[in-house]
Formats: structure tokens, C-alpha cells, sequence
């Protein structure tokens, strides 16, 4: 089989030229197709009259110290009868965690020190974990600016890439809905700046 190789993109990705090729009959051919994104978008790769479409996403370089590391953290409760204090989501040790009450609407909350554009927000989640819960971004600690939302949380470890800048001195984690009849629980959480 005999056709052009063809890639179309956004307008502004860096794309090699469109090239003919050669399958043999029954036989299996890797093309490998080098591109240079300026940003997300659909990409359709062509062949002898077969189009597909591949989804590319695109974030901000982020760096890669993780900010929220020995910082302050506050939190809305504590498992009753335990020692999952909130500081314990920001100690750096994988085998400490917080743990809130049993409820929805459950938070944690870290102070930064300083303001940050937060490119990147990573939550290491124990079983005990939000189905539902958004990360929201504040100057002041008072009032919050939502920086992502999860809807359908599986627990383990969630890297929510923040694309839009933004000013955070505090980041908090707000559950909505538990996933479990126990509370919201953190190994860690990570923040890190745009780069």
C-alpha cells in the first residue's frame, strides 16, 4: 500500500514535512513524527484515506523544589483520638499523613510564606481520600480562588497541572465529597512554581 503521510495541527506547531510511504501488504510500519507544540490542541495524522485525531496537552515548565515542604499547615480537624495533625501532609516523610474527621467539606490548608505562580500541585492520597475536592489558591488566607477541580478522585497520587498563572501565598485542598465513610486523608502535598 502506497500513500502521503500527512500531519495537520494548531496553527504555529513545528511539524515535519508530509512524506510518502510504503506498507507492505499484511506488514507493519512505525513512523515515528516529531513535532514541536506551541500549546494543546488536536493533531489528525493521515494515511491512504484513514484520519485520526491524537489529543496533545501542553503545561507550563514547572521547577523543582516542591515550595509547601516544612511549611505551615492548618486544617479544619483532626481524626479524633490520632496524631495525623496537619503538618504531618507537609514533612516531607512518606510514612506521616494528615487524616481529617469523618465529614465532607474537610480541609487543609498551607502557607506558602510567600506568593508563587503555582504551576504544579501534587497530592499523595491515603485510601481515606476526596471522590470530589478542588484546589483553591489565596492572598490573604481568607478569600479562595479555585485552581483545580477533581470530580471522580481514585485516590493514590494526583499531579493536577495548573496551566493559568496565578498569585498563591496559601493553597488549600477543600474536600467535597468523600470517597469512603472515613475522612480525608494526605500523605503529602507537593506545590510547585511555574518555571
Amino acid at each position: 500500500m502506497r500513500g502521503t503521510l500527512t500531519v495537520r495541527d494548531p496553527q504555529g506547531w513545528k511539524l515535519p514535512a508530509d512524506r510518502r510511504l510504503t506498507l507492505p501488504r499484511g506488514g507493519l510500519l512505525t513512523v515515528p513524527v516529531v513535532f514541536t507544540p506551541s500549546g494543546s490542541g488536536t493533531q489528525e495524522i493521515s494515511f491512504a484515506g484513514v484520519t485520526t485525531k491524537v489529543e496533545v496537552t501542553t503545561h507550563r515548565p514547572v521547577a523543582k523544589d516542591n515550595l509547601a515542604r516544612g511549611k505551615i499547615a492548618t486544617a479544619s480537624g483532626v481524626e479524633g483520638g490520632t496524631t495525623f495533625e496537619p503538618g504531618k501532609a507537609v514533612d516531607g516523610d512518606p510514612a506521616t499523613r494528615w487524616s481529617s474527621r469523618p465529614a465532607n467539606g474537610e480541609c487543609l490548608q498551607v502557607d506558602l510564606g510567600s506568593a508563587v505562580d503555582a504551576g504544579q500541585v501534587v497530592l499523595r492520597r491515603e485510601t481515606a481520600h476526596g471522590a470530589a475536592y478542588r484546589v483553591e489558591s489565596s492572598t490573604d488566607g481568607a478569600a479562595w480562588t479555585p485552581l483545580a477541580e477533581v470530580g471522580a478522585g481514585d485516590g493514590g497520587v494526583d499531579t493536577l497541572w495548573i496551566d493559568r498563572p496565578n498569585t498563591t501565598r496559601h493553597l488549600r485542598v477543600q474536600g467535597v465529597r468523600r470517597a469512603t465513610s472515613f475522612g480525608y486523608s494526605l500523605w503529602e502535598v507537593e506545590v510547585r512554581a511555574a518555571a
